[in-house]
């Protein structure tokens, strides 16, 4: 990397360089590139996974509390059932199983399974 000693010696002895001016900016930009870039992506992209993942469980944490939320509404209104309720859920969150438990009907029991594989049991 000692490109610029090596072309100011040569210059020093009557030897011009042929590589013109361009080219070792270029040269230099494309090494740094080598070694910047992928320091970033190796500290980027798992924190960006991280961040999408935790915004996904947010998103099932609200749906399974507005699951459960319209639940207790049932309850008190004397219509709890062992189906799930319907409810809109946050966009992109998908409920692929949804079950009361009424065993005890003072404090049913929501058991959400989400398409991500998370699983959420309220209360």
């Amino acid at each position: 990397m000692h490109y610029h000693r090596s072309y100011a010696a040569q210059a020093g002895r009557g030897f011009p360089s042929t590589f013109p001016a361009a080219g070792k900016i270029a040269l230099i930009a494309a090494h740094v590139l080598l070694l910047v870039l992928p320091v970033f992506a190796a500290v980027l992209i798992p924190n960006l996974l991280s961040a999408r993942q935790t915004a996904t469980q947010a998103g099932e944490q609200a749906a399974a509390r507005r699951l459960y939320l319209q639940v207790v509404t049932d309850q008190v209104d004397g219509r709890l059932s062992a189906t799930c309720p319907q409810v809109t859920l946050p966009e992109g969150v998908e409920v692929t199983r949804c079950a009361v438990d009424i065993g005890d009907p003072e404090e049913p029991v929501l058991n959400v399974t989400f398409g991500s594989g998370h699983r959420l049991r309220l209360p």
